[in-house]
């Protein structure tokens, strides 16, 4: 079972991209913050967070999401890195073994000598190590960790941007068929899937009803199998898992033609069922990306459809 802790300031700012995006005042790269709270409730089992409920990023005081706390696992024994440090060091992070992690994000710099940020960030990796969670850092804290060294790497959500890339690509193709190229899209599908079927107000509902859809609980458990893969070194397993979606992206889309047909399943109402042809002797399992490259194809709109009638910024 996966399970992830968000960045309490990684949450704090997806309710203010929602702000700004029913106000209009929406930046091309903005919806990274969004994104990445929609795509950890979504792909992850159990969301985990810091009890902080003097901070005003603790769930119980943000917009949006206050009224989903009850979705959240509270974490009360976490531990940040103040004076006691060493002791901390030598107790709690040797005896889980995290050495390895403390040498190739630190080296030789005293952590004594870190910003406010960088504490508050690495107290937040340090404690997802301990508790043997993901870490799921706000964009700010992301590029921090990365200056480190430490890629934000997750393969669930590769998966994700997968889809978002062949269907790109397959809009470019239409777009070169047509004199001007009109079709183009402010966000990245799993975020127009949902806003598709929610209001703007709705979106982080509609991440938990998506959640506990049956193709989700399936879909997470294929991911499970590829972090499993991906930690044994099976590279040739995953592999076929990234080409197989660019076969279903290409049979939807008609540049790829074949015989064996699988049954797909559109998981929202109103139900429908029929086959495609698939290139492979393996059965592509995932009924979740099959309905969002379907929606990529057949149902997404070259406007965002945001329930609120506004129209954004580009």
């Amino acid at each position: 079972m996966s399970k992830i802790l968000l960045d309490g300031e990684g949450v704090f700012m997806a309710s203010c991209i929602i702000e700004r995006i029913k106000n209009n005042k929406l930046n091309v790269i903005d919806y990274d913050a969004l994104l990445n709270i929609i795509t950890a409730i979504v792909l992850w089992d159990d969301i985990y967070i810091l009890c902080e409920p003097t901070n005003s990023h603790f769930i119980t005081g943000i917009n949006y999401f206050k009224q989903y706390s009850s979705n959240f696992h509270i974490i009360k024994d976490y531990h940040f890195f103040p004076g006691d440090l060493e002791e901390m060091l030598f107790d709690d992070l040797k005896a889980n073994k995290n050495e390895d992690v403390i040498n190739s994000l630190l080296g030789d710099e005293s952590y004594y000598i870190f910003s406010n940020e960088k504490r508050r960030t690495f107290n937040y990796l340090f404690t997802a190590s301990i508790k043997g969670l993901d870490y799921m850092p706000s964009i700010q804290r992301q590029a921090i960790l990365e200056s480190y060294g430490y890629p934000n790497f997750f393969l669930r959500k590769d998966v994700i941007s997968k889809i978002d890339e062949e269907l790109n690509q397959y809009y470019e193709q239409v777009n070169e068929c047509l004199p001007l190229k009109r079709i183009s899209y402010s966000f990245p599908v799993l975020l127009d899937y949902l806003l598709d079927r929610y209001c703007l107000e709705d979106i982080i509902k509609g991440a938990f009803e998506l959640k506990q859809s049956k193709p989700l609980v399936e879909f997470r458990k294929e991911m499970d199998a590829l972090d499993k893969a991906w930690e044994n070194g099976n590279i040739k397993n995953i592999k076929e898992y990234f080409t197989k979606i660019e076969h279903v992206i290409g049979v939807l889309s008609g540049s790829i033609k074949c015989d064996k047909r699988i049954n797909l399943t559109i998981s929202f109402p109103p139900a429908l069922s029929f086959d495609i042809a698939v290139p492979h002797k393996k059965t592509f399992h995932s009924v979740f990306l099959k309905d969002l490259a379907f929606y990529g194809i057949n149902e997404r709109h070259p406007k965002p459809n945001l329930n609120t009638k506004i129209t954004l910024k580009k």
